[in-house]
């Protein structure tokens, strides 16, 4: 099965022997190969050429907070610009369900620093697995037997059997009151992708939602509110979905030619700094008083419309701590990524709104859950976090 395999880029430099040597004793199952595969090949291994992969390949960009002269900075609030893949991969899974995803990155540009470890946590917490590639300089020194490059080896074998040991977590469904609702092509991709990459990056869990033939009404359940980023009025099926959900006490944002295929909305009279309200039923719908050109301010204002109270998960100091939110039903799993790569010089507190009877935590640096005392803060919970480098994730229970 595709999902059971966890592929590794063949280093060209490498012969067969010292290849299987190395991989001996690792998760990795699957040799990914660019040009001629070993001979002969490691036992009990799949060899497959890149161009045949059994999964969908995400063409990735390496995680991280990329330097300012590329970046110009950081992003409209003055805060250092992340790196994350997780809105591509979750929009790959969003468009090809059931499919194993993987996760590709180009040769790095020169001088460009790559934190593996950190690039196999970024696509692990969502399901993904990366196609791990260590590199022309790593498997030279690996090849040569060199101290530091095994130590480096250990340690990302390390790191990916514990991704792969705790699968059943990275895979449960991610948990969310927005969804953002587009057809994710064309016209409109660049204002959708961008929004989802955004809303992330201001920790706003989102649903993706695919307009066309694989749009289901039952995929509204258990939202508050949709965001439909596209400039033209959806399918009317989809529209249909949608003023149901309005009507039944969900907020709706969209452009203006939406509203007004939705017959019955009548404005409130209130008004946002960059949008009008109306009602419809017991629900809401919010339209922009301009054409939507900045994602930036779209990922705000939904945030801010739909109100932070709807928040599943909160984390104070967070840092360059990204977080996702799951769940099954029987637990609450909230992830953590640190982009900065190194553990916090702050106490991290995480307040979650759903009831729980007890935590547990577990990194990377401790890779056994071990429970995690609750604070009760003004009514509230809160879990105060051991610092972590990279990868960090609470069950609640």
């Amino acid at each position: 099965m595709p999902d059971d395999l966890v592929p590794f880029l063949w280093p060209g430099s490498w012969a067969a022997s010292t290849g299987a040597a190395l991989l001996a004793g690792t998760p990795f199952n699957c040799l990914v190969t660019a040009g001629a595969p070993p001979t002969p090949a490691p036992a009990s291994m799949k060899v497959v050429s890149l161009a045949d992969a059994p999964a969908v390949v995400v063409k990735g960009e390496w995680p991280g907070v990329p330097s300012q002269a590329k970046s110009g900075g950081g992003g409209p609030t003055g805060n250092p610009w992340v790196d994350s893949n997780a809105w591509r991969i979750r929009l790959a899974q969003a468009r090809n369900p059931g499919r194993a995803i993987w996760v590709e990155f180009a040769k790095p540009e020169q001088g460009q620093a790559v934190n593996r470890l950190l690039t196999l946590a970024d696509t692990a917490w969502c399901g993904a697995r990366w196609i791990v590639d260590i590199g022309d300089e790593l498997a030279r020194g690996l090849s040569e037997g060199n101290s530091a490059a095994k130590a480096e080896w250990e340690r990302l074998t390390r790191a990916a059997a514990f991704f792969e040991r705790n699968r059943a977590r990275q895979t449960l469904a991610p948990a969310a009151r927005l969804g953002v609702l587009s057809s994710f092509e064309g016209e409109d991709e660049f204002l959708a992708q961008e929004v989802l990459n955004l809303a992330a990056r201001r920790h706003l869990a989102y649903r993706i939602l695919i307009k066309g033939a694989q749009f289901a009404p039952q995929s509204l359940a258990g939202l508050r509110g949709v965001l439909y980023t596209d400039a033209a009025p959806p399918p009317q099926a989809v529209l249909a979905a949608l003023s149901a959900f309005v009507r039944e006490g969900g907020l709706l944002l969209a452009a203006k030619p939406t509203l007004a295929a939705i017959p019955g909305a009548t404005r409130t009279g209130e008004t946002l700094p960059r949008a009008e309200l109306y009602r419809l039923g017991k629900g809401r719908i919010a339209a922009p008083k301009t054409d939507w050109d900045d994602p930036y301010l779209l990922a705000l204002d939904a945030h801010l419309i739909l109100s932070k109270q709807n928040d599943l998960a909160r984390l104070y100091n967070p840092g360059l701590l990204l977080p996702i939110v799951s769940g099954d039903g029987r637990r609450t799993v909230v992830q953590m990524v640190n982009f900065a790569g190194r553990g916090s010089a702050n106490d991290v507190a995480l307040l979650v709104q759903t009831p729980f009877q007890a935590a547990t935590f577990c990194s990377l640096e401790q890779p056994e859950p071990k429970p995690l005392a609750v604070q009760r803060e003004a009514g509230r919970n809160e879990l105060y976090l051991p610092p972590f480098s990279i990868y960090a994730a609470v069950e609640l229970r």
